[in-house]
């Protein structure tokens, strides 16, 4: 990424030199003005649906795609929406030839997708770096195929102004990119959707979306971390408290990741069997510092002042996965909510589920959340609208609505006030 040079002056003369200034990025200048339907929002009541509708398409790319295993979008309050990555169909290639390793931005302000990274294609060229990280010919990091599905392991570092990921191996890409395989170093005889060739896929090295350059980066980290490569579904909080990310892996253990240092620290806790289910759905509770696992009806929270798992009252009846629900702290009304998106045998009903951490309980909204079409459903807290957003799609289609839910009840002191 090229930034302002100094100038260059020589003898006797004012000949100057100044390198090209950089590209504004698609997120420069954010957040936006509010749209019309910011004021129905507004206008939203407690305990209340509204359906917006399709939010307009990027002019260049147009919408983002519905995504299943997807459920969390990545908040980014001081931009004024979400990010959203993950693929949907396996090996799905969009009808503009680009592969589902796509990157979003929703701005809710304006109700629109701003497209940060529109996949790789079939021109796509790279090569492996000294780390076996992928980047263009001229050196650029432009990690390919880096999640299977988003899962939980995305967050956003408002202090840096970068999205972290942790890496998740797809094997969906041998069809969609045939030619990944030259780099990688994988004989056409060898090829499989498990095969890796020379790529570095170990998952204590993480990838981020640098917004203010929009670029890709990936960090390699010299120290230990967490071990192994391939598939972790898990939870990823970044705590701004501690300017720190919370990981916990899919064996249900807990570490630090600390960008400054570019380190990981290992929590030293205990392991819990309570948060290690396939595909959990987390959110970090930012009054007491906790991040909160759903692993179907099992509720944990790791306690990050005193390194310790916490049990929780249940959840309602198979909602904590990534295909079937979502949580987030609602940071107004000082509560998780849970989203429960399909009506199954042995499932939690349709809709919204309240945990309030002062009293450990659950109760269920009255409210009633609008039909729409579509099987993948990706979701975020927004606190400058106090607004939770859903954006409901058929799975790699270009179909999706947003629907926003508002908690809206504030919790009262002991003399009644708010």
């Amino acid at each position: 990424m090229k930034l302002f040079a100094p100038t260059i002056f020589l003898a006797g003369s004012l000949l100057a030199f100044t390198a090209p200034a950089r590209a504004a990025g698609p997120l420069d200048g954010l957040p936006s003005d509010p749209g019309p339907h910011v004021e129905k929002l507004r206008a939203l009541g407690a305990d209340s649906w509204i359906d917006l509708g399709a939010p307009a398409a990027d002019p260049e790319w147009g919408k983002a795609r519905g995504r299943s295993y997807s459920s969390k979008m990545a908040a980014a309050p001081e931009l004024g929406g979400a990010l959203l990555c993950g693929t949907g169909v396996h090996g799905f290639v969009k009808p503009d030839g680009r592969f589902m390793d796509d990157l979003w931005f929703y701005d809710a302000n304006r109700h629109r997708w701003i497209c940060l990274y529109p996949g790789a294609s079939k021109e796509t060229r790279l090569t492996l770096d000294e780390h076996g990280f992928e980047v263009t010919l001229d050196g650029e990091h432009n990690p390919v195929s880096y999640f299977s599905h988003a899962y939980n392991n995305l967050s956003y570092d408002a202090d840096r102004k970068r999205l972290m990921l942790i890496y998740t191996h797809s094997p969906w890409w041998t069809k969609a990119l045939p030619q990944r395989a030259e780099w990688l170093g994988i004989p056409a005889d060898e090829l499989g959707p498990y095969k890796i060739g020379k790529l570095n896929n170990n998952v204590k090295h993480p990838i981020f979306w640098n917004v203010p350059e929009n670029r890709w980066e990936r960090k390699f980290v010299e120290d230990p971390g967490p071990a192994g490569g391939g598939r972790f579904e898990s939870v990823l909080e970044y705590v701004p408290s501690m300017k720190k990310a919370f990981w916990v892996d899919s064996t249900g253990k807990p570490w630090l990741y600390d960008p400054s240092a570019n380190r990981w620290e290992d929590l030293d806790a205990p392991r819990t069997d309570r948060a290690n289910v396939y595909s959990s759905v987390g959110c970090l509770d930012t009054k007491r510092n906790r991040v909160c696992v759903l692993s179907g009806k099992k509720f944990v929270a790791f306690d990050l002042a005193k390194n310790e798992w916490l049990d929780l009252a249940p959840g309602p009846e198979n909602i904590g996965y990534v295909t079937r629900g979502q949580i987030d702290y609602d940071s107004a009304g000082d509560v998780v909510v849970a989203f429960s998106f399909f009506e199954r045998d042995g499932q939690a009903p349709r809709g919204a589920h309240v945990f309030d951490p002062e009293t450990n309980r659950w109760s269920r909204s009255s409210a009633e959340m609008p039909a729409a079409n579509g099987n993948a459903v990706n979701a975020y807290y927004d606190r400058n609208l106090d607004a939770h957003i859903l954006h409901v799609a058929g799975d790699s289609r270009d179909d999706g609505v947003i629907l926003a839910y508002r908690h809206g009840q504030r919790r009262r002191t002991k003399d009644g006030s708010p």
